[in-house]
């Protein structure tokens, strides 16, 4: 199934468009031809630059006349914008639930006033909480376990009832551990390639957790089909691999990518929060795969080099 074709010429609003997946996503509308209006940042935030043919705005996911006003002719709302960290949501449980539920209300209402067709947010996996499968499917109950996670949640039951109320082509994309050139230095991936740089020790807070690690411009793929894409009216999809890594697998494949031995040490400190780690959680990607005509291309190695070339060249 070929879909990229379709967004040339197509006039899109994206939200949350100078964020680690917001970028990788512009960079493609745009090279496919696509007319892009976006949200960049909020104002407190230090500006992100876009191509030269977006036009960008700066403000609050919650400004409901600036976003109106750039959104107005897009026939389709992609939505990114808000704080992602599990950790950081517990401190700021509210500012988490501001952003993420508010700011959703504001551009479905956005799309209400203006006959915006079709919104495509972009939700997360962490609102599956503890799967009881090895690989959970969309169908699955929501059990979230942080601020982040129901806050998520929240989101996502926004988007199923302005679906249902108002009949507005809704795809909510649920994708799992996002890596690639672009992640916060904070992140696992992130910490590992920045403490192996000189060192010769990884400190991370687990080793066990498994994960389903999916490339940033896989997930930006995903994103593009999902805007064009002959769907019900309301379609959930993962977007993921498939295929689960530890913690100590990628640690020691980041280790193996730099051609040097490392120690890999767990941090004395336990975690702050119960609910931030979970033991499993990896995708069933099947439906992606069947209404999307989309996989998982990049090979965990093939990513991993690349995000490493990319945080040792800043």
């Amino acid at each position: 199934m070929e879909l990229l074709p379709l967004i040339r010429g197509r006039q899109l609003f994206v939200t949350g468009a100078g964020g680690f997946i917001g970028s990788a996503l512009i960079q493609r509308l745009v090279s496919h031809g696509a007319h892009v209006r976006a949200l960049t940042t909020a104002p407190r935030e230090a500006p992100r630059r876009v191509p030269r043919q977006v036009r960008s705005v700066r403000c609050d996911v919650t400004n409901l006349s600036a976003i109106g006003a750039l959104a107005r002719d897009a026939d389709t709302l992609v939505h990114l914008a808000g704080p992602a960290s599990v950790t950081a949501s517990f401190g700021s449980s509210r500012h988490y639930v501001r952003t993420h539920v508010l700011g959703t209300a504001t551009v479905l209402e956005v799309c209400r006033r203006h006959g915006i067709k079709r919104i495509v947010y972009i939700s997360s996996a962490e609102v599956y909480g503890r799967p009881r499968t090895p690989r959970v499917a969309e169908d699955a109950a929501l059990r979230p376990l942080s601020p982040y996670a129901a806050a998520k949640a929240g989101a996502e039951k926004l988007v199923e009832a302005f679906s249902s109320a108002f009949g507005l082509e809704s795809v909510i994309l649920r994708p799992f551990a996002i890596y690639g050139p672009g992640l916060s230095s904070r992140s696992m991936i992130g910490t590992v390639i920045r403490q192996t740089r000189r060192g010769h020790s990884a400190v991370l807070r687990d080793l066990r957790p498994v994960r389903d690690f999916c490339h940033v411009a896989d997930v930006a793929d995903a994103i593009v089909r999902a805007c064009t894409a002959p769907l019900p009216r309301l379609t959930i999809l993962n977007v993921g691999s498939g295929r689960g890594t530890s913690v100590a697998q990628v640690a020691r494949r980041i280790a193996r990518l730099r051609r040097r031995r490392i120690l890999l040490q767990v941090s004395s400190t336990p975690p702050e929060f119960a609910g931030d780690a979970m033991d499993r959680l990896v995708a069933d990607p099947r439906r992606a795969g069947q209404l999307l005509g989309w996989r998982a291309r990049t090979p965990l190695g093939t990513g991993l080099r690349e995000t490493i070339r990319w945080m040792d060249g800043r």
